[in-house]
């Protein structure tokens, strides 16, 4: 928390991020006028005191349209972001974790995906849906996975090698086993060879020194 409020353009985001949902959800009270009232009479106006943005072509006030506009345009926003956060760090996982062919496969597919711009690739896709909001969120989605996947697929080949992840895996931590039950397991297995824990030797270092003595067994 206090690295973020450090972060000036992060406090300014979050802000103007509180700001547009405050706008959503007050928009009500916030309008002048109904967005969808119209005006005839008062098409194609400048900004002037009672309309403060103008009218368009159909005499409807453009402050009025703006702020409910910022409903659909959260609406859109969060929910596609959700939906490629969630297929593309389920594919960046699988990718990264299980490697070989599941890595290729993905991966190339995410790399077809990427030659293609991200907003001409939403427009295809917006097409061949069809129109409509819940369309047009599932287009900018897919848009997005390969990002995702890529950052998530990156992030889980840097720690799969970490020591704590080959220790899990060579010996196979049981369900809701602790790390000190893990180290008296491997004691009991090793009882008759020279177990004792060296002098400044941490519990992770000597979980270490057992593994790779029982591996190179």
């Amino acid at each position: 928390m206090r690295r973020f409020l450090k972060n000036k353009l992060s406090v300014i985001g979050m802000v103007v991020i509180i700001a547009f949902i405050l706008i959503a959800i007050f928009a009500d009270q916030l309008a002048p006028y109904d967005y969808a009232a119209q005006d005839l009479p008062s098409m194609y106006l400048s900004p002037c005191a009672e309309h403060p943005l103008g009218t368009d072509n159909l005499g409807r006030d453009m402050l009025s349209r703006i702020i409910y506009g910022t409903r659909i345009s959260l609406l859109i926003g969060f929910s596609s972001v959700g939906i490629s956060l969630l297929i593309g760090t389920l594919l960046g996982c699988l990718a990264g974790f299980y490697g070989g062919k599941a890595d290729t496969i993905i991966m190339r597919f995410m790399d077809v995906m990427l030659a293609v711009p991200s907003v001409l690739l939403a427009i295809v896709i917006a097409a061949v849906l069809g129109t409509g909001v819940f369309n047009l969120i599932l287009a900018i989605g897919i848009a997005s996975i390969p990002s995702y996947a890529r950052i998530v697929r990156a992030s889980i080949l840097s720690i799969r090698d970490q020591e704590y992840i080959e220790a899990v895996s060579y010996t196979h931590l049981r369900a809701h086993e602790t790390g000190r039950n893990l180290v008296c397991r491997l004691l009991l297995e090793k009882k008759n060879s020279y177990t004792h824990l060296r002098a400044h030797e941490t519990r992770h270092d000597l979980v270490c020194r057992l593994l790779l003595e029982k591996q190179n067994k």
